[in-house]
């Protein structure tokens, strides 16, 4: 799949293509839901799948004071729209040259003149051009003008919830990673390097990586069941990971720090990634170390049964990124 960080990039030799658009935050079922529409129109029409993105993220390059987490690295994002068959991916630089285009002046330049799109897919909710002046109504009309059709697909619900980037954020907030995997369709991926920490889970027996992530969503304060994929290994390790600050031993900073079950080496300085697939507990403060140790023995074994009730774990590269294709997680 070809990568390009510009519209001005894309050769004027290019197909004709069906293409959709969006951030793309997280992959989630329902940028998966307009993927795989993509992906079906290219083959019945004989036209390249492609898809148009944005870097960085517009809300953090319109108001760069806010700290907006994301819910996936910008690698992990291209990786997973190469695994679904895509022929191009527009990653756009979103800078103020960019944003400043009308929606007119978007549908030209970058859909008709460079894209040759012959098909645009987009959700029902869809915004485009200066100060998000366009909508489906204009998209359309453009359409007709410049030569594609456009295709509205609905908004995905799951169990209830509108699936949404910003409703997966909430939930994870919220420290409720199973909701999260549902809208996901996949559990959610936290990856980052681990750097030296304070060496007290060692001392008690656990030995713990202190995570700094990639600048990405972190999920609300508790301790986790997930996975851990570490470079270089060949299959994924059982992880309980506290998030919080370890007021059993005074105030600290918030750290994110997962114990590798049965794992015996030294990863730090290393990159790894961590998966979320259910809240075990609330952080607790215990009277003593003791106390603190016998809780995690059951935190492990709470998890290994958790665990034994899900499919093989995939192994999965860092530079592989979270893949839509992947095994399907049972709701819990």
């Amino acid at each position: 799949m070809k990568v390009y960080e510009r519209y001005h990039d894309i050769p004027e030799s290019t197909p004709p293509s069906v293409v959709t658009i969006g951030v793309f935050d997280g992959l989630h079922v329902g940028h998966q839901t307009l993927l795989q529409r993509v992906i079906e129109e290219s083959r019945a029409r004989k036209l390249w799948p492609a898809a148009i993105t944005f870097h960085p993220h517009p809300a953090r390059a319109l108001s760069p004071r806010t700290s907006l987490p994301l819910l996936m690295p910008d690698l992990f994002k291209i990786q997973g729209l190469s695994s679904v068959g895509l022929r191009f991916v527009l990653r756009q630089d979103f800078d103020a040259v960019f944003a400043s285009l009308s929606s007119d002046e978007f549908s030209r330049a970058v859909l008709s003149d460079q894209i040759n799109a012959r098909l645009v897919v987009i959700g029902d909710d869809f915004a485009f051009g200066r100060k998000r002046e366009g909508n489906i109504h204009s998209l359309t009309a453009f359409g007709k003008r410049d030569g594609y059709e456009v295709v509205t697909i609905p908004r995905v619900h799951v169990g209830g919830s509108t699936v949404s980037s910003t409703r997966i954020r909430s939930l994870l907030a919220d420290g409720d990673p199973g909701q999260a995997l549902a809208l996901l369709g996949r559990p959610f991926v936290l990856s980052g390097s681990v750097v030296a920490g304070r060496q007290r889970g060692r001392k008690l027996g656990f030995p713990t990586a202190n995570l700094q992530p990639d600048g990405m969503m972190v999920p609300g304060p508790g301790v986790y069941v997930g996975h851990a994929w570490i470079p270089g290994e060949t299959r994924p390790y059982l992880s309980v990971t506290n998030i919080g600050t370890s007021p059993t031993f005074g105030p600290a900073e918030m750290t994110v720090e997962p114990h590798l079950v049965d794992f015996h080496g030294d990863i730090l300085g290393q990159r790894i990634a961590l998966s979320f697939l259910a809240r075990l507990r609330n952080e607790e403060k215990f009277p003593a170390a003791k106390a603190l140790v016998a809780q995690i023995l059951r935190d492990v074994q709470a998890a290994r049964e958790i665990a034994s009730t899900l499919p093989e774990q995939p192994h999965l590269s860092l530079l592989d990124g979270d893949r839509l294709n992947g095994p399907v997680y049972p709701q819990r």
